[in-house]
């Protein structure tokens, strides 16, 4: 609906019908409303948890954004004005940029590379080498261009995909080990409560946080009951309420510091 408003209001402006066109093609978006319901339930609950990745991944995108300027200034250094490609090159910021980003994804990086090597670290004379009649000389140097072109394709194609996947896929582990016991609506005393918590952290139950499940009990225990040590929880909002007061990044920093002994400073 927004922006099939937009695109009235922009018309109504004096905007043409061609101009908003493509805001009023987004209603087609509308659609996605029918996973509320049915069968497509179980998908509307995955579009639901990659959004809920967004702010993960933009953090992900800023860390391949500074390392592809990193590369850049590399790049520009060891090829900047020595390629004679008009479209990848390293003779300006934009299309360095572009250049690299091509390598990342994969699109013909290993020609890329051998034009680089050529061009910056061989040199050409004629013999009987090639079917042109051509031979070439090349340095070291041509290795170090070689390793430029292949930790690039490497970092993009096997690193920095991983970690995208992996944080779409850790949302989904915790949602399923949320809904995976049976009666996962039930609800759990304290002594249970730690289990479950020590279950999600991965920790012995002797390293759960007291503060937290003070913390949690005093949240979920209703109104009308007075002393929260010794009431109980609903089993699904006392995951969700760990997973959002101390995720599992927190505790395997501890695990890894040595400092989850020291929990009670905590």
């Amino acid at each position: 609906a927004v922006p099939t408003s937009i695109a009235f209001i922009a018309q109504v402006c004096g905007a043409s019908a061609h101009a908003t066109s493509t805001l009023r093609k987004l209603a087609v978006l509308r659609l996605m409303r029918a996973c509320k319901y049915g069968v497509l339930k179980p998908l509307g609950k995955m579009l639901v948890t990659t959004a809920s990745s967004f702010l993960p991944i933009m953090n992900l995108i800023l860390v391949i954004i500074a390392f592809l300027v990193t590369w850049l200034v590399i790049g520009k250094g060891m090829l900047g004005g020595v390629l004679d490609d008009d479209y990848a090159n390293f003779n300006s910021f934009g299309r360095g940029f572009l250049t690299l980003f091509q390598i990342f994804t994969g699109d013909s990086w290993s020609g890329l590379m051998y034009t680089a090597m050529f061009a910056g670290a061989c040199e050409e004379y004629e013999g009987d080498c090639y079917w042109n009649g051509m031979c070439y000389s090349c340095h070291a140097g041509a290795a170090a261009i070689a390793m430029y072109y292949i930790i690039m394709f490497c970092a993009g194609q096997y690193i920095f995909v991983t970690l995208f996947l992996g944080i779409i896929l850790s949302n989904f582990s915790v949602l399923d080990f949320m809904g995976r016991a049976k009666g996962a609506d039930k609800t759990i005393n304290r002594p249970e409560a730690i289990e479950q918590i020590a279950q999600y952290q991965k920790l012995p139950p002797m390293y759960v946080s007291q503060k937290l499940v003070d913390y949690i009990f005093r949240r979920l225990t209703p109104d009308d009951q007075s002393d929260f040590m010794v009431s109980e929880v609903p089993k699904n909002k006392l995951l969700e309420l760990v997973a959002w007061k101390q995720p599992k990044r927190f505790w395997r920093f501890l695990k890894v510091t040595g400092i989850i002994r020291a929990r009670q400073a905590i």
